[in-house]
């Protein structure tokens, strides 16, 4: 009885289902009755003769069968409460629900320097990025504005803003749910809605069409008082009804914030105050270089041509991170080459990226350690943006390779 219930519920924890308070409390109830049951057992089977023997113990007995019928009727009960439980876990909490408990101390609030800190481990304050980050948390908070743009080049950190104000805006419990969407240069509306659902603990119907997701979608946003969705990197104007999003008079509660490259974007999208994203300034473009960068910035003959290379990163938080992260612990041949590889004129081109970060993408692609790590970034980009790789596909994709390089075919 209690085996079989304690399986299922471990079965359900690997999916991070939760443990209903009632099954939890049944639980212990039997670990109770098994104890006591074990006592009673143990006394009956214990010395229970009087007289040297020859008389049994009559008392014992009577209060032995009084205990083990009191026993057997307590363990009929918790069966009969066993029977009638129809789920032993429920469905584990939405990844968008806002935790009530108290606010973390060392949480960070709008009032703070905002920072780079999905880069590395630790964080570094901007105080560059601050009033951007006002900007955004006073529409958050005022009733006027229920949907905000922020634009700016590829690489400037828009993510990592808004990532920023997710988490002031969970620490200071400004709304009760939190929606994070990656649109990407070709949208999928069933997609889309398949996240947005997901945070929000909903179940949608593959086979129904859009129009009918957008409708489940709608009177789940109605049942919220306070939500924030978060649409990232959105290319092109974008229909929210056609979603099932609720803004405006709709739904004064529901904001949204949005990152694109695009302000023409933004304006399409009617977002009612648009933030520009700006590059960093040269002194914090430095501090986050020589992060990036570790020991190597600090010998005196790199110094100049790291300035140099920072200058050429253009103030561009991916440039800085991805340049310094590829030269860190290099000679000085190496950040010479790279100096050089900046300051020539390219070409090429990636739809949609700034001609001042291309160059530094490029670079760093370059140094990927091995042709391994080289194959297997290559073998990523054939699929389309924001896909989830399975690892199985990706291997057999590695091993056709395999055996084409085998048989002198290179698709290098």
């Amino acid at each position: 009885m209690r085996s079989d219930v304690e399986d299922q519920v471990k079965r359900d924890r690997i999916n991070l289902r939760v443990i209903r308070p009632m099954v939890a409390d049944w639980l212990e109830k039997v670990d109770v009755a098994m104890k006591d049951a074990e006592t009673i057992k143990a006394t009956a089977e214990s010395e229970n003769w009087c007289l040297k023997g020859w008389c049994p113990n009559v008392k014992l007995h009577h209060s032995v069968s009084k205990k083990a019928k009191k026993m057997s009727k307590v363990l009929a009960d918790l069966q009969v409460q066993r029977e009638n439980f129809k789920e032993l876990t429920n469905s584990p909490t939405p990844v968008g629900r806002v935790s009530r408990s108290a606010r973390d101390p060392g949480s960070p609030s709008s009032n703070a320097q905002v920072s780079i800190s999905n880069l590395n481990n630790d964080s570094i304050d901007f105080k560059s990025r601050s009033s951007v980050m006002t900007e955004i948390m006073g529409a958050l908070k005022g009733d006027q504005i229920c949907m905000v743009g922020l634009c700016g080049m590829a690489g400037v950190g828009k993510t990592t803003m808004v990532e920023q104000v997710e988490g002031v805006t969970k620490a200071e419990k400004l709304v009760d749910w939190i929606v994070k969407v990656t649109v990407g240069q070709q949208p999928d509306l069933i997609k889309i809605q398949t996240v947005i659902a997901e945070y929000l603990g909903l179940e949608l119907q593959e086979q129904v069409s859009v129009d009918a997701r957008a409708n489940r979608v709608k009177e789940r946003l109605r049942q919220i008082n306070r939500v924030l969705i978060i649409l990232d990197d959105v290319w092109n104007w974008l229909d929210l009804e056609k979603i099932g999003i609720l803004v405006g008079t709709n739904h004064k509660g529901c904001k949204v914030i949005l990152t694109s490259r695009s302000e023409d974007v933004c304006q399409q999208m009617r977002t009612k105050k648009i933030i520009k994203m700006r590059q960093l300034e040269r002194d914090e473009s430095w501090v986050l270089f020589k992060k990036m960068a570790g020991y190597s910035v600090d010998n005196p003959d790199l110094q100049d041509i790291a300035r140099q290379i920072v200058t050429k990163c253009h103030g561009l938080p991916l440039a800085l991170v991805t340049i310094g992260r590829a030269l860190g612990g290099k000679d000085k041949c190496e950040w010479e080459n790279a100096l050089q590889q900046l300051t020539m004129p390219c070409q090429a081109t990636l739809t949609g990226v700034h001609a001042e970060v291309y160059p530094s993408l490029l670079l760093s692609y370059n140094h990927i350690a091995t042709e391994e790590a080289r194959l297997l970034f290559n073998l990523c980009c054939l699929f389309p943006e924001d896909y989830e790789i399975p690892i199985e596909e990706l291997f057999r994709y590695g091993e056709g390779n395999y055996y084409l390089k085998a048989a002198g075919i290179n698709l290098d």
